[in-house]
């Protein structure tokens, strides 16, 4: 089976409800949000390729299902192409570029004549130089109808997000990996800068997501989700880690559903929901805010979960904890630059060398990080392994470092 056979109604999945049609003043002229969209249409017009897309129920799409996956604006016609035959959708679309985030509407009526109609589809676009963003509505059979989206981002059953670069802009190479000097950030000096930062802040807070896929991996028998989860840590050893689990993150409908772990500097309490384990209160590992900054920097904060016994054993040390020996990193490159939420970034890539986790073990993991222009600190990473038979993408989202944090948030239940 193709590429494009497998993703086709996946595509229309994603493309199933919403709102929003064109509005008619009464009077014969465009509404001012139509008439400001044209200026937006204009910009669009022409062929984008697929970089990145995460379905809204079967998750992130491969390279390969990627190859022949385009997107192509012609007057007020959005074509979806999946292969390079004649597979397409196309619909009508209407934009808003009034809102914000901008809206984009779908009107679900495919006019090729070789797919299936379906309603009305609500989304939000951002348009950046040759990069576009689309996050789409969608509604499974057992979910209730979600709202239109208002961020970027890929919700388990309710929205599927694409990132597309202009054809033709998209096969330019990445920048090289460039040396320290003016103009030309060196990728170890933005890395380590990123990590120094976490690793001396009095007080973190952040928000984040993890998209887990392990449909290619043999280890975890075709296992995936998506998790959200919080985080605050302060010195003392003071943490709250908090995740609400997708389905599936074990496997279909068996997720972890939701958990917490709380340390009020003495005594640590870790309870994680549909995972059997002793839930009374222990003593808190010795250098458990820093071994979270660390996962933070290096790993990814949903290996705090599910992985206890190296959070023991990493953490409980009382000699100091360094990263370099737990997690070694090697191998920096500068991909250049790239958005993440609105916000500019740039990119690197590095080798990770995490063998105390049982999903890295005897296998280099290829991580690429986005780093935050302004604030030097991570917007979102990306690892993966063996050609990419399993990819784990790890989002941030209002990070803050040294502000105050309600003690109460670190009282146990």
């Amino acid at each position: 089976m193709t590429a494009g056979i497998r993703w086709f109604p996946l595509i229309a999945v994603a493309l199933m409800t919403g709102a929003g049609c064109s509005r008619d003043t009464g009077k014969g002229k465009p509404a001012p949000e139509e008439d400001g969209g044209r200026e937006d249409m204009q910009k669009l017009q022409g062929k984008w390729l697929v970089t990145e897309y995460i379905h809204l129920s079967r998750g992130r799409a491969s390279d390969e299902d990627l190859k022949d996956l385009t997107l192509e604006f012609q007057a007020d016609r959005l074509t979806f192409r999946i292969d390079k035959d004649d597979s397409a959708k196309v619909l009508k679309y209407t934009l808003n570029p009034t809102k914000k985030p901008k809206w984009i509407d779908l009107d679900g009526k495919d006019e090729s004549g070789k797919g299936k109609s379906t309603g009305p589809v609500e989304g939000i676009y951002e348009l950046d130089g040759e990069e576009l963003t689309l996050c789409l509505k969608g509604e499974r059979e057992d979910e209730k109808a979600a709202p239109r989206p208002s961020r970027f981002k890929h919700k388990f059953g309710s929205y599927s997000l694409f990132v597309l670069k202009r054809a033709g802009s998209a096969d330019k190479p990445a920048d090289p990996e460039q040396p320290s000097g003016e103009g030309k950030p060196s990728p170890e000096e933005l890395f380590r800068s990123m990590e120094s930062q976490l690793a001396r802040a009095k007080t973190v807070r952040c928000e984040f997501s993890t998209d887990l896929d392990f449909k290619g991996d043999e280890r975890t028998a075709g296992a995936g989700g998506q998790l959200e989860g919080t985080l605050a840590l302060a010195q003392g050893n003071k943490v709250r880690l908090t995740i609400q689990d997708g389905e599936g993150l074990l496997g279909p409908r068996q997720g972890l559903g939701k958990g917490e772990i709380v340390s009020n500097g003495v005594r640590m309490s870790d309870n994680i929901h549909k995972v059997p384990r002793d839930r009374s209160p222990a003593d808190t590992p010795a250098r458990l805010t820093e071994f979270l900054a660390a996962l933070l920097s290096r790993v990814g904060l949903y290996q705090g979960f599910l992985r206890e016994k190296v959070v023991h054993q990493l953490a409980g040390t009382e000699q100091e904890f360094k990263p370099d020996r737990a997690f070694p990193v090697s191998d920096f490159k500068y991909a250049g630059k790239s958005k993440v939420g609105g916000r500019p970034a740039h990119v690197i890539t590095h080798q990770l060398d995490a063998q105390a986790f049982e999903d890295f073990k005897d296998r280099p993991v290829q991580v690429k990080v986005w780093i935050d222009v302004e604030t030097k600190l991570p917007l979102k990473r990306e690892l993966s392994a063996d050609g990419g038979v399993f990819r784990i993408t790890e989002t941030y989202e209002g990070m803050k470092l040294d502000e105050q944090v309600d003690a109460r948030r670190f009282e146990l239940p």
